[in-house]
């Protein structure tokens, strides 16, 4: 990233183990906004944040929905697992990938940032995330 000052991290909870790898995220991806770990129902497990803590969370949720409805539909239709889910905004864009037994990771990044510079660090993330996680 280039020396510009990054805005401060914001959380309401105490950080987990989780927490340094979510936040290497911010340092090694352009565009950083948040990125967030949680489970199928949307329950936030940590995140790292430069957004409101509650935005966050509901972050989780709101992609713990769409991708608990599209994975249902996914296997209905015979059409496999879904292990990436994407979203492009005007105003924000997000990755998601499937961690294994039911868990995922969001990372959001301003809108057009979701390029495939991401996708490394993204990678090394839920790597570690999986690991650290016993996934």
């Amino acid at each position: 990233m280039s020396g510009e000052t990054q805005p401060e991290a914001r959380r309401d909870s105490a950080e987990s183990p989780f927490s340094s790898i979510l936040a290497s995220l911010a340092e090694r991806v352009e565009g950083f906004r948040a990125a967030v770990f949680f489970d199928g129902e949307g329950e936030t497990v940590d995140y790292h944040s430069l957004l409101d803590p509650f935005e966050t969370r509901l972050i989780g949720a709101h992609h713990g929905i769409v991708l608990g409805s599209a994975a249902a539909r996914f296997r209905w239709l015979g059409l496999g697992e879904v292990d990436r889910f994407e979203i492009r905004s005007g105003w924000r864009d997000s990755v998601t990938v499937a961690l294994g037994e039911g868990y995922f990771l969001s990372l959001v990044v301003e809108a057009g940032a979701a390029t495939e510079e991401i996708d490394e660090p993204l990678a090394e993330a839920a790597a570690a995330l999986k690991n650290e996680a016993g996934l």
